[in-house]
């Protein structure tokens, strides 16, 4: 038997290509190498509380919330409380001390942010006459500086970017992590300029979003549906990826084994790869030894993630909001807190607040190895003096990854092209995963959509 397209990878891009193309009457096979689905998404309810290990929200994007509509779970989904529009930066202050200020959510509200000296008010006045660059990239700490000034990038941009990336913005390619703004500035001169068209020509794009949401039972609930839409026998978990075999200009032969059994070969028209960086680069290596070592060199913030759970009697005043952030320092191991019991319903026992706090990150990339307990006593230190605890909160759970978020360095576009190089010499061997364009969960069900319209349903 051929099949019609082999999938590797049980994440939420290959989960979302499983059950599309076998939707669509094709025979395909998923093959995971671990023994459960939904790669970095990972929803826990233990003791009284739901734990995210991976994403705990997502974007209401046009393409999740059609996916949702498909799999008929809009029951399921969780709006946030009113209190999540109030987002906190940690003001770090030369004493030592540690407060909690709103963070700006506007040009305006950043014009009154108090924390922003005259001066770095007046500069963002100045920025769109500031010159573009000619640079075919550059980095995001150098961009922002550049456009709104020093100080706006180090209080502000650093810390809501840590949020997203847990990278050094000084690492970060502005092309390729922040490809609106990048294209704002090319395309009109400046960013302010570039937005106040966008929003003016895509008055539709405000229709689909409604912020952020969750699922009942936490992100899992998105993964446990799509698996429960594909058939039993066409997920292969516990399984790895031996050789690939090009035997004829459009079928391909795969060696596959699956624990310690042996090895099997299959057969298939189409190879979809959607593994991260470092596994998909053993896997094409034979095929191409120089796109495997560029795969091989992708960068990754490493994370450290530890849950709380917190008594809110001991809380000197409610956390009605969804969080904090904080400027990434090389000597301070904490990148921000989820107030997750605050956001949504249902997520720790009565008289708990629970918390998720995010470690490390591209700035103290060592700070991130939480199983270090020098590192796990800093991260509860620190984060008592932002909420001004008296009693240590209640550790529930500690989870170190090494490779937690893929960045894109300078000049990742360049990645891209030999991709697309790969893909010309090997039509019938895709690579689609998140260490090429967005790391979203909605934005990997629209590269997937954007795929298959290209590659089947064209």
């Amino acid at each position: 038997m051929t099949y019609d397209s082999i999938i590797l990878g049980a994440g939420v891009s290959g989960l979302t290509l499983g059950y599309k193309l076998e939707k669509n009457n094709k025979k395909i096979l998923i093959i995971e190498k671990n023994s459960r689905t939904g790669g970095v998404i990972n929803s826990k309810r233990e003791d009284g509380f739901l734990k995210e290990f991976g994403p705990s929200t997502s974007l209401y994007k046009k393409e999740l919330k059609e996916l949702v509509e498909e799999l008929k779970i809009e029951d399921r989904v969780l709006y946030p409380r009113e209190v999540a529009k109030n987002r906190f930066l940690v003001d770090k202050k030369e004493n030592g001390d540690w407060t909690l200020v709103k963070a700006p959510h506007s040009p305006i509200s950043a014009i009154l942010w108090p924390l922003l000296s005259f001066k770095a008010k007046l500069g963002l006045f100045k920025e769109p006459f500031i010159k573009k660059t000619e640079k075919e990239d550059e980095d995001v700490y150098s961009f922002m500086s550049r456009r709104l000034g020093d100080e706006v990038t180090k209080k502000v941009i650093s810390s809501m970017l840590s949020g997203i990336w847990a990278s050094d913005i000084k690492t970060l390619s502005t092309r390729s992590s922040l490809p609106k703004f990048w294209s704002f500035e090319k395309n009109n001169g400046s960013i302010i300029k570039g937005a106040i068209k966008y929003r003016k020509e895509n008055p539709q794009k405000r229709k689909y979003y409604k912020g952020l949401i969750t699922f009942k039972d936490g992100i899992i609930d998105l993964i446990k549906t799509l698996e429960n839409n594909i058939k039993k026998e066409s997920i292969l978990l516990n399984t790895e990826i031996k050789e690939i075999k090009i035997i004829e200009e459009n079928n391909l032969e795969l060696k596959i084994k699956k624990e310690n059994k042996e090895i099997k070969t299959l057969k298939t028209k189409s190879l979809i790869i959607t593994t991260p960086s470092w596994i998909t680069a053993k896997i094409i290596s034979p095929l191409s030894p120089s796109l495997s070592k560029s795969l091989e060199d992708v960068p990754y913030s490493p994370l450290g993630i530890i849950h709380l759970g917190i008594k809110k009697s001991t809380l000197k005043k409610p956390l009605d909001a969804f969080g904090f952030l904080c400027p990434p320092k090389k000597e301070d191991v904490l990148l921000g807190a989820i107030f997750n019991s605050s956001l949504f319903l249902n997520r720790a026992k009565p008289n708990y607040e629970l918390l998720t706090c995010m470690v490390g990150g591209g700035v103290n990339k060592k700070g991130a190895d939480i199983e270090k307990e020098e590192n796990l006593k800093k991260a509860i230190f620190e984060l008592k003096k932002v909420l001004n605890l008296k009693e240590d909160p209640k550790i529930l759970s500690t989870k170190y990854l090494k490779k937690a978020i893929p960045n894109y360095p300078i000049n990742h576009h360049n990645l891209i092209k030999e991709i697309k190089e790969f893909n010309s010499k090997h039509p019938n061997i895709h690579l689609l995963a998140n260490y090429q364009k967005a790391i979203g969960v909605p934005d990997r069900i629209k590269e997937v959509k954007e795929f298959l319209k290209n590659q089947y349903f064209s």
